[in-house]
């Protein structure tokens, strides 16, 4: 609540009493395999580390589309 009687209705992505706190999306670490989390209003972005990709780092890069080999000790199969 704001002096006088005022309260403020925050939109997506914001918090706090005036509305100004960027809510932190990577606070619970939602970038897997060792991503790197990027906070954004709202949402968030993730850096994969090399052989993973996705919104979220877990899905397996192909070696022929990316180039990376899977991470040591990993090992694919097809038709899951």
């Amino acid at each position: 609540m704001l002096g006088a009687g005022f309260q403020c209705i925050c939109e997506d992505g914001w918090s706090g009493e005036d509305c100004s706190e960027d809510i932190n999306d990577c606070e619970n670490e939602p970038c897997a395999n060792g991503g790197y989390c990027k906070d954004k209003v709202n949402g968030f972005s993730c850096d994969c580390n090399e052989g993973w990709m996705g919104d979220t780092c877990t899905e397996y890069a192909s070696a022929s589309m990316s180039g990376f080999a899977l991470p040591s000790g990993v090992v694919a199969q097809r038709g899951i």
